[in-house]
């Protein structure tokens, strides 16, 4: 009997170790399956991620603004004429190119001694100053009444008329408004007495002219259209 008993419970372990082994395989085999079956999920998700990463780094598409500029725009003007001489040129600061023969063609010139030049082909206003004295066609006077200034003008590169004298050109500048403001002086009496009579004119560019706005306008206007010398 006791042998039987003990033949019965190895009957009876085995099958059971059996089975418990055959649920271990099963559980491992459930396990790889569904690691198998959750791996694709995971391989989708990042690609999703991916793309989804890639449309929001996309640059975005820069358009040219191609219209037209609004009404009353300018552009700016790049016309700076000069005349067929360049005054620059011709009349340099700081020299003495001689004799300028008189517009009305008399006998008496002006000598140029020195010079400063303001002259801007690009400016509404520009002028030079000479400085010098009226002799005959052989050379200056030499006398003391015989010395005087003279000024030419320029309206957009292009000369107002010739060099017109004026005794004594004391100051010219340019003013903030683009005008220009001249003081320049004359004889009042006698020649010994020097230059006793100050004026100052401001000045504007208008309708391709000199015209004088402020100041003594009157006296500017007759020293301006008596005849002058010839710039060329």
């Amino acid at each position: 009997m006791t042998r039987l008993k003990l033949a019965t419970q190895v009957l009876i372990a085995v099958p059971a170790a059996l089975a418990i082994a055959s649920c271990s395989a099963t559980d491992d085999t459930t396990a790889e399956t569904s690691a198998a079956t959750s791996a694709p999920e995971t391989v989708t998700e990042a690609v999703t991620q991916e793309a989804t990463v890639e449309t929001v780094t996309q640059q975005p598409t820069t358009e040219v603004d191609t219209a037209a500029p609004p009404a009353g725009a300018t552009t700016p003007a790049g016309d700076c004429t000069t005349p067929p001489t360049d005054p620059r040129q011709q009349y340099a600061t700081g020299t003495a190119p001689g004799r300028m023969p008189a517009e009305n063609h008399t006998d008496t010139n002006y000598w140029i001694e020195d010079i400063e030049n303001h002259y801007d082909p690009c400016a509404p206003l520009s002028w030079i100053t000479f400085r010098g004295s009226l002799g005959r066609e052989d050379g200056p006077a030499g006398t003391g009444a015989s010395i005087s200034d003279g000024l030419a003008l320029y309206v957009n590169g292009q000369p107002d008329g010739e060099m017109r004298l004026f005794t004594k050109v004391e100051s010219i500048e340019m003013l903030d408004d683009g005008q220009v403001r001249l003081t320049w002086g004359e004889r009042g009496g006698a020649t010994a007495a020097g230059i006793t009579d100050h004026y100052t004119v401001d000045l504007t560019a208008q309708s391709g002219t000199v015209q004088a706005v402020a100041g003594d306008t009157e006296k500017f206007a007759q020293l301006w259209s008596q005849p002058g010398y010839l710039l060329n």
